[in-house]
């Protein structure tokens, strides 16, 4: 029989870091791709975003960073990288926005808008 989701997710975050450290990030997206299959979590599309990013591929690294957003909007973190993203993709008010944002959530000063 074959493995259990929990220890099917962690081999595939174990290969994805090592694909990431490699920096190969062709087969790193590959098994991104598995996990966000078999999950939702944000930090997934963070690691598809910077795979993206470094494959110059900016409109999926956008949407994996609107998914991470989507995903955990109060997290500091996913705020955080969508600004470097948002940056890197030439949209500067975006990026300043978010950084605004992670600065509010970090300072524990998030009130809606």
């Amino acid at each position: 029989r074959g493995l259990s989701l929990e220890a099917r997710i962690s081999a595939l975050r174990l290969v994805t870091d090592l694909e990431m450290g490699a920096r190969k990030w062709t087969e790193a997206r590959k098994w991104i791709d598995e996990l966000t299959q078999l999950r939702r979590d944000a930090t997934d599309y963070l690691l598809l975003s910077i795979c993206a990013r470094e494959q110059d591929e900016q409109a999926d690294a956008l949407a994996a960073v609107e998914k991470a957003l989507e995903i955990a909007p109060q997290r500091a973190g996913v705020h955080a990288h969508a600004a470097e993203v948002f940056q890197w993709a030439g949209q500067a008010e975006r990026a300043a926005h978010h950084r605004r944002f992670s600065e509010r959530i970090e300072g524990g000063r998030v009130r809606n808008r």
